[in-house]
């Protein structure tokens, strides 16, 4: 209400003052409103009576493993286990690509170093090498 009241200009000749301090919200996260974790917390502890509550009520009632309730269950299962059977299977095929990859670049590898005319003194990387100046003289 104050958002569209001060959208449209009505609060301007208003002044507003805090009359509790600790209630207003700090300006770092390592300073809390202790307002702000009260409340939190009350919601937080409501939430969890409510979910309490739930969970008793669900394992109180004890589902027979023919009603609807399993019947209506029965094809999200069927969806879950064909989708985990397609993710399977896709993963499963990447991997034999990738091992396929692996395979060629390890022949081509080997290929390389049987082809290269062997020297009596190895070449060095250079490429990795770094050179520093000083122009403090």
């Amino acid at each position: 209400m104050f958002d569209a009241l001060d959208a449209q200009s009505e609060l301007a000749g208003y002044l507003f003052v805090a009359s509790n301090l600790g209630q207003l919200p700090k300006f770092g996260p390592e300073e809390m409103n202790i307002g702000a974790v009260v409340d939190r917390q009350v919601r937080m502890e409501s939430a969890i009576q409510e979910l309490t509550a739930n969970v008793n009520r669900l394992t109180s009632t004890h589902v027979e493993p023919d009603s609807r309730s399993a019947q209506a269950v029965q094809p999200i299962m069927q969806d879950i286990r064909q989708q985990m059977h397609d993710v399977n299977t896709t993963i499963n095929q990447r991997l034999d690509h990738l091992n396929t990859v692996c395979s060629k670049l390890a022949e081509a590898a080997t290929a390389t170093v049987s082809n290269s005319p062997h020297t009596t003194k190895p070449e060095r990387d250079k490429s990795l090498n770094i050179v520093m100046y000083c122009w403090c003289c």
